[in-house]
């Protein structure tokens, strides 16, 4: 129900249809109600196939909404660039932030940035 919210409130009435009647809204709440089911249907059959279990996939979406947590507190106006962008360097996982960077790692870049990263 979230998702079709989103998509009535946020994307069709500002941009598609600025005068839509509630009838309309209710009607694309209902419509994107049961598009989002068959996405979600369809996604849990592919998954399934795949064998991929349901633990991996919270796991999966840990990592990648919570990589987002940080960054997105420390880009507030009142902090330093240097906050956000080290924020998105010390949270998102990638094989740079995994290990600690050495010079042999990635040709040396996650070195040069981690080092830049500190100095700043």
């Amino acid at each position: 129900m979230a998702v079709a919210t989103i998509v009535v409130y946020d994307i069709y009435k500002p941009y598609i249809n600025k005068n839509a009647t509630s009838k309309q809204m209710v009607t694309l709440t209902r419509v994107m109600v049961i598009v989002y089911a068959i996405i979600s249907g369809v996604v849990a059959v592919i998954l399934l196939k795949l064998e991929v279990s349901l633990g991996w996939v919270y796991l999966f979406m840990g990592i990648v909404i919570g990589s987002a947590v940080f960054p997105v507190s420390t880009s507030v106006r009142q902090l330093p660039r240097f906050c956000a962008c080290g924020a998105r360097v010390v949270s998102c996982p990638s094989p740079c932030t995994l290990h600690v960077p050495s010079n042999n790692c990635c040709g040396g870049t996650c070195a040069t940035a981690m080092r830049t990263l500190v100095s700043t």
